[in-house]
């Protein structure tokens, strides 16, 4: 009987203990790794080239370029007795080597549409900061709580990919290109990173 209560007693000191511990989220955004140069980190005002497009078409059909662009996170936990901080560091790449273009397709305007696919992978990935950034993670399941905002981020991501290709036709409508233009571009200035 002196077993369960002192085992009870030790139960609620730990929980008590935990609850007590203060939470702290650092979040960072960090350019892809230096060495690795098949990814090419976004910086707002760098523009993409086509030399920066080295796959090999495999879609030719309907498509005269691919972007391969998107978001990556890799984080830390360190715990003291009074206090746990999440450190994440956050990235927006583009992969050369899964980015191509059709030969005879490389103009301005075709650049200028696959560069927005990276510009909107940016702007999510800014989303994405600011989650980790706003939600009060618990110890207990902080694991799938990154998680769930990495798989919501990634659909809102995914779904604006595709939304910005129907309603452009893959850019062959030049005026919904434009409005995409702007709409992109006045996302992009609320970004601060």
């Amino acid at each position: 009987m002196m077993y369960k209560y002192l085992f009870g007693l030790f139960f609620l000191f730990i929980s008590s203990a935990i609850s007590a511990q203060q939470i702290s989220v650092e979040v960072k955004y960090v350019p892809a790794d230096p060495a690795d140069n098949l990814l090419i980190p976004y910086k707002p005002g760098k523009k993409l080239r086509w030399a920066d497009f080295q796959g090999i078409p495999t879609d030719t059909a309907n498509t005269s370029a691919i972007t391969s662009s998107g978001l990556g996170y890799k984080f830390k936990l360190h715990r003291t007795e009074e206090l746990a901080t999440f450190t994440f560091t956050v990235n927006c790449t583009f992969s050369k080597l899964k980015s191509w273009v059709e030969p005879g397709s490389t103009n301005d305007y075709v650049l200028n549409h696959e560069q927005r696919h990276f510009d909107i992978s940016y702007i999510n990935t800014f989303l994405f900061i600011q989650k980790l950034r706003t939600t009060t993670f618990s110890l207990n399941n902080y694991r799938n709580e990154i998680q769930q905002i990495y798989n919501d981020v990634s659909y809102a991501l995914n779904n604006m990919q595709r939304s910005y290709d129907i309603e452009t036709k893959n850019g062959i409508d030049k005026e919904k290109q434009a409005e995409w233009n702007k709409k992109i571009d006045k996302e992009l200035a609320t970004v601060v990173l």
